[in-house]
């Protein structure tokens, strides 16, 4: 079946029954025949499915490690530079900017230990004054 107010694609195996919520729509949608409709009903139960398996991530980490409101807080500031040295929106320039200054920074570590938490930022400086969309962004 179809999602109300999306069309979905075809589905290439007809007899393998899957739940609506996990047929991909087209992008852009098309219009509902009733536009009073919410676009978003298809899309509500790919978000339960996904909050469910955070939540049993969450329970399987707990008796390993010490979970806390806090945890990864202390890698967001360093996400967000990878994020745009990588360049915003460029997941392959996210992932070899992860790679490139995680070896940098173990480097720092290793040598120079109290350069080692600031080296992300001078990186990130250095490349924003050379490339302001980051190393894989696409300038406007």
């Amino acid at each position: 079946r179809n999602a109300p107010g999306l069309q979905s694609r075809r589905d290439p195996w007809p007899k393998w029954k899957y739940p609506n919520f996990l047929t991909p729509p087209l992008w852009p949608p098309r219009p509902s025949v009733r536009p009073a409709r919410s676009v978003h009903g298809p899309y509500r139960g790919q978000s339960k499915y996904g909050v469910a398996l955070a939540a049993f991530a969450g329970v399987l980490a707990a008796p390993v490690i010490q979970v806390s409101p806090l945890m990864g807080s202390n890698l967001i500031i360093t996400v967000f530079a990878v994020v745009v040295i990588g360049g915003m929106g460029s997941i392959l320039g996210s992932i070899l900017t992860g790679l490139g200054l995680g070896i940098i920074e173990g480097l720092t570590r290793v040598f120079y230990p109290e350069l080692s938490a600031t080296v992300v930022f001078i990186v990130m400086a250095i490349v924003l004054i050379i490339r302001p969309a980051g190393l894989f962004g696409k300038e406007k």
